[in-house]
């Protein structure tokens, strides 16, 4: 009896030291669904495939995995934007459509394996 007592608040003190982290886990666009116009990702974002950002607001940062791209339309980055080589960010123009999009505050770095990143000369670019 006691051993099993043992076990049960050895196994409720797993679950109350596991909850913090499962609540802070990164995002991922697409894989994970493409986050909605208006909507608030909390604990950051890695980008994995083609994920359009329209009105989004992500706290903790974004990574561009290689290979993947970021379009970002109206959007707020709290934690800057690591993009991996091979990946690609755009910010005020949406090559899927040819098309200049509002402009998106990034209050962090920018890291991009270029030289210079790649900004349409039309675009608004907020960088804080």
């Amino acid at each position: 009896m006691r051993s099993s007592a043992r076990f049960i608040v050895m196994g409720f003190i797993g679950v109350i030291v596991g909850a913090p982290a499962a609540a802070l886990a990164r995002s991922a666009c697409p894989s994970g669904g493409t986050p909605a116009p208006g909507s608030r990702i909390k604990g950051g974002l890695t980008v994995d495939g083609t994920c359009v950002l329209s009105g989004v607001t992500v706290d903790g940062g974004v990574t561009v995995l290689a290979n993947d791209f970021l379009i970002m339309s109206g959007s707020t980055v709290n934690g800057g934007i690591d993009v991996k080589p091979g990946g690609e960010l755009d910010l005020g123009f949406n090559p899927l459509v040819g098309q200049v999009t509002a402009a998106s505050a990034i209050h962090g770095v920018i890291t991009d394996p270029r030289t210079l990143p790649e900004v349409e000369p039309t675009a608004t670019v907020a960088i804080r």
